[in-house]
């Protein structure tokens, strides 16, 4: 490993962009353990962009990786991080991520580094936490929920938190313990993005919003200086399975027709707003379907897709 340190540092930082496009988080997380100096020249290329897919989905000689399983671990050590360092108060994680990420458990059998640690959440540029992320069933699920998150969910506390206006009533009559549980993953996703970006908005070059969040977003754009791409993930319910399949009200059709334009004017207003605050920063805003819900894919429509464009530099468009 002394030869390792005696590299140049242009050739030791080619070895490790290799690494990074190669998606080598092994070698990459098994140079932190070499020594400081080594980990701290690493550790940008191992999580400047720690939710890729690429670094979650490997093979094994046990084969293929779980990537759900991966970016939950990751997320345990990383908020772990951020209470270390006084980025976050363990106090104002909001409950559904510290239960679902069963945090306090995970604190309890590590050993909290007081002496220089390595500044993790520093090297963070890109949040794009996808739905593929909470996708798998036997990890954020009802039957696989332990008890204090099923609890919660099946709860008074979580039902405040539900919007079931954006259900039919057939829906919440016949549905009603699924309908909590695609919840608790929108909420979920939601609040772990927020959790996770609301201390480092500062340096933050790519982020995906959930639009049913987007005003938390519009409230703090004056610290998105550094964004320059943006990514709207619709978690929103404007339809709800195909036509002839559920039979949709003209009164329901009316207020989900209502929140839509409500979200998206919000949505055009982001884009809107960060173009005429940062002129020029802001080169990529995309809207896409989210993949939490069970029925059917809720779409960005394209007049508002359109807006968007307007807003963005001329080459970024096509």
């Amino acid at each position: 490993m002394n030869l390792l340190a005696q590299l140049p540092l242009e050739c030791f930082q080619s070895i490790l962009q290799i690494l990074a496009h190669q998606a080598d988080v092994s070698a990459l997380a098994t140079l932190l353990r070499v020594n400081k100096h080594i980990a701290s020249i690493t550790l940008p290329y191992l999580y400047r962009n720690l939710f890729q897919k690429s670094f979650h989905h490997w093979k094994t000689n046990e084969g293929d990786s779980d990537p759900p399983i991966s970016v939950k671990r990751l997320l345990q050590m990383l908020l772990s991080h951020y209470v270390t360092a006084a980025l976050v108060d363990e106090n104002n994680i909001p409950k559904v991520v510290a239960l679902a990420l069963n945090l306090a458990a995970y604190r309890s059998t590590i050993a909290t580094v007081t002496t220089n640690p390595l500044d993790y959440a520093a090297q963070i540029l890109h949040i794009n936490l996808h739905g593929w992320a909470f996708l798998n069933r036997s990890i954020f699920y009802p039957s696989s929920l332990q008890p204090d998150l099923q609890e919660y969910v099946n709860g008074p506390e979580f039902t405040v938190l539900c919007s079931w206006d954006q259900f039919l009533p057939e829906y919440e009559r016949n549905h009603s313990p699924v309908i909590r549980h695609e919840f608790f993953r929108a909420l979920l996703h939601r609040e772990l993005t927020w959790t996770l970006a609301n201390p480092i908005l500062e340096q933050l070059q790519t982020l995906v919003i959930p639009v049913s969040d987007i005003n938390r977003y519009l409230g703090v754009l004056d610290r998105l200086g550094r964004l320059e791409c943006v990514r709207f993930l619709v978690d929103e319910i404007y339809s709800c399975g195909p036509e002839g399949v559920v039979r949709v009200t003209e009164e329901w059709s009316a207020k989900a027709q209502e929140r839509e334009n409500k979200s998206m004017g919000s949505l055009v207003r982001f884009v809107e707003s960060h173009t005429q605050l940062f002129k020029g920063q802001l080169k990529i805003a995309t809207c896409h379907s989210s993949s939490i819900w069970i029925w059917g894919t809720q779409t960005c429509p394209d007049d508002a897709q359109i807006k968007v464009f307007q807003f963005l530099p001329p080459a970024t468009q096509a």
